[in-house]
């Protein structure tokens, strides 16, 4: 009788002992502030498919995982990640950023193309020749598009400048990360003014980590994860939420 009560007890030490021992991985993760996929709600709470998916890691994984937000571009990303203040990101490959990190799973592909006014009809790339189109200075939309002289371009420092361009018709389409540009358009009541997107490429997104980590092991575990959790339904769920499905997804 001693022996089982003994048994039992040693069973659940040694279980309180193996969470305690998973829960106490705390991780760092930085990415763009940059809506749909991550930014402040009207409440100052951080939203958006990134902290949604983090979520989802947190939960598959054990770890706890703080995140923090960095304004558009790459540069303090890089910095944070090379100083190894962050463990981790979710962010396009770049050639630029190629060989910094450890380059893990690939999370999602993020949808980049052109949206036009609503009386404009985009079937395929051919269907840009002749139009002004508004361009995100930071961005590289795809291959031979900034060289193409038949495509007017106008570079702009966001799309809300994009948007304003069309209403007033200055351009006819914004090109860009399609989500942001839909979700920008919603919030200023401009839906009805555009059409349907095309979509020129699909740019994948992948977990990047510091090669300063603390273990290598927490990246392996978390490439696990992400494997795991793009095959649910979790993960759609999570994307059809934040309106960063289209077509084909």
């Amino acid at each position: 009788m001693n022996n089982i009560v003994f048994l039992k007890a040693f069973v659940s030490v040694f279980f309180i002992l193996l969470s305690a021992s998973v829960k106490s991985v705390e991780l760092n993760f930085i990415t763009l502030e940059v809506a749909p996929w991550a930014y402040k709600n009207s409440y100052g709470v951080v939203s958006g498919a990134f902290p949604d998916i983090v979520h989802e890691l947190e939960k598959e994984t054990g770890y706890s995982i703080k995140v923090t937000l960095a304004p558009f571009g790459f540069s303090r990303i890089v910095r944070e990640l090379e100083a190894g203040r962050q463990d981790c990101t979710m962010i396009i490959e770049g050639k630029k950023r190629e060989g910094k990190f450890f380059l893990g799973e690939r999370v999602v592909d993020l949808p980049v193309g052109v949206i036009a006014k609503k009386n404009i009809i985009l079937n395929d790339y051919n269907d840009l020749k002749g139009l002004k189109v508004s361009v995100h200075k930071a961005l590289e939309i795809v291959e031979g598009f900034t060289q193409d002289p038949l495509v007017k371009k106008e570079y702009d420092s966001g799309y809300e400048s994009g948007l304003r361009k069309i209403y007033h018709g200055r351009v006819d389409a914004v090109a860009g990360v399609l989500p942001t540009i839909k979700y920008l358009a919603k919030s200023v009541e401009m839906e009805e003014v555009l059409g349907f997107p095309l979509v020129l490429k699909k740019e994948p997104i992948y977990l990047q980590c510091s090669k300063k980590i603390k273990d290598v092991a927490y990246i392996k575990k978390l490439n696990k994860a992400i494997v795991s959790l793009r095959n649910s339904l979790a993960f759609k769920e999570v994307m059809k939420k934040n309106n960063m499905l289209f077509e084909g997804d």
